[in-house]
Formats: structure tokens, C-alpha cells, sequence
């Protein structure tokens, strides 16, 4: 379900997977995880992005993005 969740999400161009190959290019990764609801005998997956996340010595994108 996950997999195919972020395959619809890169379908309908909402997401992008992280060049690869172009190491000149400035990238920002934003994480994300599945979270699971059940409900009425059925399960609901959504998927959570964290813009707040950062790493060491690297500012969060939130941090980057112009306010507003």
C-alpha cells in the first residue's frame, strides 16, 4: 500500500524521487513514514511528510522556506 500510495503520489506529480546521478544540484530530502489507521474493519494508510526534519550541520526545510 505504501509503495503504491507514493507511486500514485510521483504519478500525479506531487512528489519527486531525489536526483541520483546530478551531484551539482542542490537537494533537499524530506522524510516521511506510513501511518496506519483502522477503522470500521478497514485499514487507511496515509503517509506523513516531515519538512521540520533535519540533519547535522543541514537546516530543516521548513527553515528554508520563505514564510507565507
Amino acid at each position: 500500500m505504501y509503495h503504491d500510495q507514493m507511486l500514485n503520489y510521483i504519478a500525479r506529480v506531487q512528489v519527486e524521487a531525489a536526483p541520483t546521478d546530478d551531484l551539482t544540484r542542490i537537494v533537499f530530502h524530506l522524510p516521511h513514514q506510513a501511518v496506519w489507521k483502522e477503522k470500521h474493519d478497514k485499514t487507511k494508510l496515509r503517509i506523513v511528510f516531515d519538512a521540520s526534519s533535519q540533519e547535522n550541520n543541514a537546516p530543516s526545510l521548513k527553515k528554508v522556506l520563505m514564510k507565507g
